[in-house]
């Protein structure tokens, strides 16, 4: 029943919680458990009883968690349970690794008896069960954090999924690649030229001209685009999720920008207004129209209707040209080609902003193929302190004198 107490907006407030001057909300009560009095608390009247649900949620099953007493599968869920601010995507994700694993019977041992050598045959299992290096690494974070939880909660004292993968499986992970300049020519001038896909000539380049993710790409709108001024406001992602379009924030808050239209983008961006192909009925999509790119029965394309025909651009490229095939032609290789040729054109910090990454961390780790040829150039170019040939022609001089 709702008490007589209220929020600073006039909302009833339950027992156990209340708000305090900041406008911070809390709710306390008794841990069945320890007979300890304890309290979370949140900005957001709403996020705080979503967590009073996921509470009792847990006390009702009988989940001892401040005793250890609970399975690892208990833990991980619990720990995904009280993550904050994520997005629903993450969240998502974590749940598909979950579920992965949840077979598997290290999942559902206590978590007070795992040990470091069954976590190495769960990472073992996952390889011979096909799981890729990064899929293995992913499930492995998200159990780690889910352990460091109750470290810090004074629960546990060791974590044995604190583990260092490259010491049990190798890395069998193909490094990223940028397209070469000549493949970049190629590519693009068979598009051009191709009776089938020269109509996605637009979509694939942009791709490249811009570096934008391939779902940020299907978000714009045709008021994101200020050719006046050259710039493409990238502010959302279109997605599509069991039959269902959506549209998501960008990937980070970083993600949330504007970049330049360059010369390439801006011709491709006006040629693909002056022949875009948008139904008579414009779809909507969380309040948005006027999409750029439609797929042949009116409806917006997303990244997987972009990845699914530049494969079949791939197979056809590669019959015509049999001795110089090109392998690996997806929208993610076009951002990765983007951000490598750019490293020596701007400077780190104006490349991450393009970019939209938090930090130049994964420009540098992922994205930071050095072209060979230009470094070897450079460093032929470069000016030394000391001119090494006019010393050795003074100290000549001197033993003749």
């Amino acid at each position: 029943m709702t008490g007589k107490r209220k929020d600073n907006k006039g909302r009833g407030l339950e027992k156990g919680e209340c708000q305090r001057a900041s406008g911070l909300y809390q709710y306390s009560y008794i841990d069945p458990y320890s007979k300890e009095r304890k309290s979370f608390s949140s900005m957001s009247l709403d996020k705080l009883r979503e967590k009073e649900k996921e509470l009792w949620k847990k006390l009702d099953s009988g989940v001892d968690y401040n005793s250890a007493n609970i399975t690892v599968y208990e833990l991980v869920d619990q720990y995904i349970a009280q993550l904050t601010g994520r997005r629903d995507t993450t969240i998502k994700n974590y749940r598909a690794r979950l579920k992965m694993v949840e077979q598997e019977p290290v999942i559902h041992q206590k978590i007070m008896d795992v040990k470091v050598s069954s976590v190495k045959n769960l990472i073992g299992k996952m390889h011979e069960d096909g799981r890729a290096y990064k899929t293995i690494t992913s499930v492995i974070a998200v159990l780690k954090a889910a352990y460091n939880m109750a470290i810090e909660d004074e629960i546990i004292v060791r974590n044995p999924f604190k583990i260092r993968m490259n010491k049990v499986l190798e890395n069998d992970t193909e490094e990223r690649t940028p397209l070469t300049a000549e493949e970049q020519r190629n590519w693009l001038t068979f598009l051009w030229n191709d009776e089938t896909y020269s109509k996605y000539f637009d979509m694939f380049a942009l791709l490249l001209f811009t570096g934008v993710r391939v779902s940020e790409l299907c978000g714009l709108t045709v008021s994101d685009l200020d050719f006046e001024n050259r710039r493409i406001f990238i502010n959302k992602q279109l997605k599509k999720r069991e039959g269902k379009y959506f549209i998501d924030l960008p990937k980070t808050k970083a993600g949330n920008r504007s970049i330049g239209m360059n010369d390439n983008a801006y011709y491709c961006f006006k040629h693909l207004l002056e022949n875009r192909n948008a139904p008579m009925e414009e779809p909507v999509v969380g309040g948005y129209s006027g999409f750029l790119f439609f797929t042949q029965d009116g409806k917006p394309m997303v990244g997987e209707n972009i990845s699914s025909k530049m494969a079949w651009a791939e197979k056809k490229y590669n019959k015509q040209h049999p001795d110089n095939p090109i392998t690996h032609v997806f929208p993610h290789r076009f951002r990765h080609t983007f951000c490598t040729e750019y490293l020596d054109k701007m400077s780190l910090k104006e490349l991450q902003a393009v970019m939209g990454h938090g930090t130049p961390t994964q420009i540098l780790n992922v994205y930071g193929h050095a072209n060979k040829e230009l470094a070897a150039e450079k460093m032929a170019k470069s000016q030394n302190i000391i001119d090494i040939s006019t010393l050795r022609a003074t100290a000549q001089k001197k033993m003749r004198g």
